[in-house]
């Protein structure tokens, strides 16, 4: 049973906490029923997937949304694509190698929720490392919606610069190897260089 503080912490429109904030999001993302969920995250490895209830919303997510997820490595890349559950629309990967911010956000039309911080998609960020993040849900406090509609911007002009860094130069096949026993990686994967001009967030 939550108590009264608890009660209250869920319900403010910006959250401040560690770890539990990625689960906490992924949750609040799925009740949106979000149409577009745009994540930026430098790492991401199987081990995040291994909880049940983040499996459960991430997979909700990719089945339902429009989805695009900016990473730096290849390995990355693969853990995400062996993530798409059977029938979900493949979701746009883009590697871009210098990538360091870490935001997720989900929307639906005007609505939208945001989680911004220190976590990427791994199994230590989940368990245990130390982390930091803001939490931000305008459903409890309209005022914050053009808070986080900015930060949908911000994240979808990310993966646009990046898309865009790769036209007339295809990446490599040594960019971007293949793993026919699980999933091959080109068929849903672009390699970029970093997108010049990357706006800072603050």
């Amino acid at each position: 049973m939550r108590g009264p503080q608890e009660a209250i912490r869920r319900h403010t429109p910006v959250r401040v906490g560690g770890s539990e904030l990625l689960a906490a999001f992924l949750d609040r993302a799925v009740r949106l029923e979000a149409t577009r969920f745009n994540v930026l995250s430098p790492y991401v490895d199987d081990a995040v997937f291994a909880d049940a209830a983040v499996q459960g919303a991430w997979r909700r997510l990719l089945t339902t949304a429009q989805t695009t997820i900016v990473v730096r490595t290849r390995r990355s890349a693969d853990a995400v694509l062996r993530s798409v559950p059977a029938g979900a629309q493949t979701p746009r990967v883009l590697i871009n190698r210098r990538l360091h911010a870490k935001v997720l956000v989900a929307r639906r039309n005007d609505s939208a929720v945001a989680l911004i911080g220190s976590q990427n998609l791994t199994g230590a960020a989940l368990r245990t490392s130390e982390e930091l993040g803001l939490l931000v849900d305008p459903a409890a406090s309209p005022q914050h919606r053009e808070l986080v509609l900015r930060l949908c911007d911000v994240a979808e002009g990310f993966a646009r610069r990046a898309a865009r860094s790769t036209a007339g130069d295809p990446a490599r096949s040594d960019d971007i190897p293949s793993r026919p026993e699980r999933r091959p990686v080109a068929a849903g994967v672009d390699a970029c260089r970093s997108p010049p001009n990357r706006p800072s967030v603050r």
